[in-house]
């Protein structure tokens, strides 16, 4: 072969009229390709395995080259099966792979009466090719072969073995099936040539004997016998033999069998090997995968447990600043303090709303949120939404109007709070896009039957407008139309994420259209309902009104464990507004001592308090409730974790309800005629 020069030849120029020289160390493999394309394909890829790629000029007939009877293999063209290296290689027992642009049976037959080992059609699949180089890899010359004769008669084996060298394999003979074993341990044999019937140990006795050692398992083992009895050969199978010889066999059938099965035997291990190698690193990969799963595991838990409290720890200062500019808003306040009361009151209200975004997203992401069927008015619904920004619209000289088809019902059945907080996001985006102009609600009818209807809501500006680039992720989460948005506007980027979710628990969808520079419309539908079961409505009728009911003369006292002492006064002077005067106390712990000694009608409890939280305090209760055989008292959980599956750990703790921070006085006005009705 030819030695490497500086720059590397094409593989068409390696061919020559003269002989290649041996390469030590590498398995040659002989190309007989004319389609140029291809033969440098294989070519290239025979380099990076290792091998050593001689091409052959197909026009010339190279009868002198010395070494072919030694090369690995040859990678031959279906035009190619007539030439005369084809006919030398079959002789001396070298694999040929066929590799052709045609894939059909002809093509195969063809090749395999050409004397082809392996078929490959075009476009080449080198996994394959390379399973069958690693095949054609296999030491095929007889002379490899090691074969261990037992059989008890000694002359017999003696003129098996003759027979078995004589074709160039190596043998070793026991006569004592006792000694087998050992043979086998320091022979290391190809394949067990074994005769079925001998007197210390039986052939099928002493082939259950070498099956039950695993390292053995992959040895092939060939009986002899004078039986010629199917059945008999069938048990001598189940004995675990892979083939049956009939004595006296020629020498012919002798060799064929025991070499075929060896060159056989050779290829399986081949493969089992690879197979072992391929366990063992899935069973590597499945580990890894399983400490990553692991690993996820304990990061989501982690960021539950973050979020659950970064929600106590924030809720429980804005529960506190609400609070106290709701009663500084109420008093007597010039003009100039009633508006920077009102400035900090709205700051603190955004707090509030990105914390309630990153919240929702979190529930939503768990499918943990569900939704109410009650009964509420669309055009309320709608003009809620539109006070709230009125006077920020107004601000921006942006008009702000709605407008509802007179197809749409007045009363339908659904979620309101999840319809006004897709709308508030939607028109919250609104009106901070456009600084002049009109933002416009449109609500209408897109399908309806008998008992549902979808209806479709449209927030139609005239604002910045988007590029189609950047319509393409608007509603993934945490995902703004430019970087640049989040400083200049503000947001957290999850609220349009928020909208598409919520939207698709009520059976629904989200979408845009938006033109930059002239304005967008972002829409989303939503199924409501005509009309709901009786339960539904029943369980449902009770609604929550703005006006505040007066329980003085029902003589109610109220007991608030709470550590934090501005919270325990905004919750103490909510319920004095209601006629429940209250008692606070700091932690769990006092509020049982509290218990002993007074009567409560209510208790309001924190769930994260030092000494003794609220879920401990509200088991100890209920236990001496028991004891006592006490009425059982309605305890009210407060608390800032919001995330999936808080609500259900204060009731496992045996709490009857669940107010979140910041405590709102609708909420309190709810939850108090319900217990007290």
């Amino acid at each position: 072969m030819n030695s490497k020069p500086a720059n590397k030849p094409s593989p068409s120029e390696r061919a020559s009229d003269n002989p290649p020289s041996p390469v030590i160390n590498k398995a040659k493999v002989y190309v007989l390709i004319e389609t140029t394309t291809l033969r440098d394909e294989i070519c290239d890829h025979l380099i990076q395995r290792g091998f050593d790629s001689i091409v052959i000029d197909s026009n010339k007939r190279q009868e002198n080259i010395p070494t072919i009877i030694d090369c690995t293999a040859l990678i031959a063209e279906t035009s190619q099966l007539g030439h005369h290296l084809i006919k030398e290689l079959n002789n001396s027992n070298t694999p040929v792979i066929v590799v052709s642009h045609e894939d059909t049976i002809h093509e195969r037959l063809r090749a395999v009466r050409s004397g082809s080992t392996y078929f490959h059609p075009c476009p080449i699949n080198y996994s394959d090719l390379n399973s069958s180089l690693d095949k054609a890899t296999i030491p095929r010359d007889r002379r490899s072969y090691k074969i261990l004769i037992i059989d008890d008669d000694e002359m017999l084996a003696s003129y098996h073995g003759m027979i078995i060298n004589r074709a160039g394999m190596k043998i070793k003979k026991i006569t004592d099936p006792l000694l087998s074993l050992d043979a086998i341990d320091t022979f290391l044999p190809d394949l067990i040539l074994m005769d079925l019937y001998m007197p210390s140990c039986s052939g099928a006795e002493l082939a259950r004997i070498i099956r039950q050692k695993e390292k053995y398992s992959g040895i092939p083992i060939i009986f002899l016998s004078t039986e010629s009895d199917l059945n008999e050969q069938m048990n001598a199978m189940e004995f675990g033999g892979d083939d049956f010889l009939s004595k006296p066999v020629s020498p012919e059938r002798l060799v064929a069998a025991v070499s075929n099965r060896a060159r056989r035997a050779t290829e399986l291990n081949l493969i089992s090997s690879d197979l072992k190698v391929l366990a063992a690193e899935l069973k590597t990969k499945t580990i890894d995968l399983d400490d990553a799963l692991t690993t996820a595991r304990s990061s989501e838990a982690l960021k539950d447990r973050l979020l659950a409290t970064m929600s106590h720890e924030i809720r429980t200062p804005i529960n506190g600043i609400l609070g106290i500019m709701d009663k500084l808003l109420q008093s007597g306040l010039d003009s100039n303090q009633h508006k920077l009361a009102e400035i900090v009151l709205s700051a603190t209200e955004s707090l509030l709303t990105i914390l309630n975004d990153t919240l929702d997203y979190s529930k939503l992401e768990a499918g943990m949120m569900s939704l109410e069927k009650i009964e509420f008015s669309l055009s309320k619904v709608s003009e809620q939404v539109l006070s709230l920004f009125h006077e920020t619209a107004s601000n921006k000289g942006v008009s702000l109007q709605c407008m509802t088809d007179t197809q749409v019902p007045e009363v339908l059945y659904g979620d309101p709070v999840r319809v006004k907080q897709v709308l508030i996001n939607l028109l919250n985006n609104a009106i901070k896009f456009t600084d002049h102009g009109s933002v416009k609600i449109m609500i209408s009818t897109k399908e309806e039957d008998t008992d549902r209807i979808t209806i479709l809501f449209e927030v139609i500006d005239s604002g910045i407008g988007m590029t189609s680039d950047q319509l393409n992720n608007i509603f993934d989460e945490y995902k703004q139309a430019e970087k640049s948005t989040s400083r200049t506007y503000g947001g957290t980027g999850l609220g349009l994420s928020i909208c598409k979710r919520l939207a698709s628990i009520m059976g629904g969808d989200v979408g845009v259209t938006s033109k930059k520079n002239e304005g967008s419309t972002f829409w989303f539908t939503a199924i409501l309902y005509k009309k709901v079961n009786q339960q539904d409505h029943d369980s449902s009728a009770k609604t929550s009104t703005n006006s505040i009911v007066d329980y003085s003369d029902k003589k109610l006292t109220a007991l608030i464990v709470e550590d934090n002492e501005v919270n325990q006064m905004i919750i103490s002077s909510y319920l004095q507004k209601h006629g429940i005067p209250s008692t606070s106390v700091d932690n769990g712990e006092i509020s049982i001592t509290e218990l002993s000694n007074q009567h409560y009608d209510l208790i309001f409890m924190d769930c994260e308090m030092p000494v003794l939280d609220g879920y401990q305090a509200t088991q100890m209760i209920r236990m001496n409730e028991k004891l006592l055989k006490k009425n059982r008292t309605p305890i009210i959980a407060m608390t800032g974790n919001t995330l999936a599956g808080d609500r259900e750990k204060c009731l496992d703790a045996g709490m009857d309800d669940y107010l979140t921070k910041p405590i709102k006085k609708d909420a309190l006005a709810t939850l108090l005629e319900k217990w007290i009705e």
